[in-house]
């Protein structure tokens, strides 16, 4: 008797899977990896009770050590309660205030240091000034001659030394004739002030309210 073993020459192969079935294996894969990071993510920050910030950042998987090497330093800078390197920094402080230096103020008096004026040396020629204040005005007073003979120039001036003088003439008064020696006219000038009246060298007085000479 002869015994014959049948022999199946088809194999069962298994059904290849489809690429929208490996897509979702791989979707379901990384969320699962995502879900884990967040876990532990969340687990650290509930476990950790200090108010410090929980906020850090992340190199990503795989990254290379340089540049792992750097996120950790900026964790460890968060972590000791440094700001935060990648934040805006503050703006600066504003610079002070620049002090101008002033004038002292204008004193009253005479100055005979003072020989010329805004005029020509022709027009009036000047050995010695006065100004001070005379009513709500600050007069300054110009001594000297005005063509050989003795006179004062007034004009009206700013009293602020740190604004301009923005001079303007008043008048230019002679004094009477005779008043003066011809040899004392030359070194005409002031000599001192009082009751708002300019006394000279030789001559009448001038009487700096009145803008005359007495």
């Amino acid at each position: 008797m002869t015994l014959k073993i049948r022999t199946d020459t088809h194999r069962r192969s298994l059904p290849r899977p489809s690429r929208r079935s490996l897509l979702i294996v791989g979707v379901v894969v990384c969320a699962t990896v995502s879900g884990g990071i967040a876990i532990a993510a969340a687990s650290t920050s509930n476990s950790d009770p200090s108010p410090t910030p929980t906020f850090q950042y992340t190199a990503g998987i795989n990254a290379p050590a340089a540049k792992q090497a750097i996120i950790d330093q900026l964790n460890q800078g968060i972590a000791n309660g440094q700001a935060d390197p990648a934040q805006k920094p503050a703006s600066p402080s504003p610079r002070p205030a620049v002090v101008v230096p002033t004038s002292p103020p204008l004193q009253s008096g005479i100055n005979n240091d003072m020989n010329d004026g805004p005029f020509a040396a022709t027009q009036f020629a000047v050995n010695n000034a006065w100004q001070g204040p005379v009513g709500s005005n600050w007069l300054l007073v110009y001594v000297g001659t005005a063509q050989g003979t003795p006179a004062v120039r007034v004009y009206t001036r700013n009293s602020d030394p740190n604004q301009p003088a923005n001079l303007t003439l008043i008048g230019t008064y002679l004094e009477p004739a005779g008043a003066v020696t011809a040899s004392a006219a030359a070194t005409f000038h002031a000599t001192s002030e009082a009751a708002d009246s300019l006394q000279f060298s030789s001559g009448d007085p001038f009487d700096l309210a009145g803008l005359q000479f007495d």
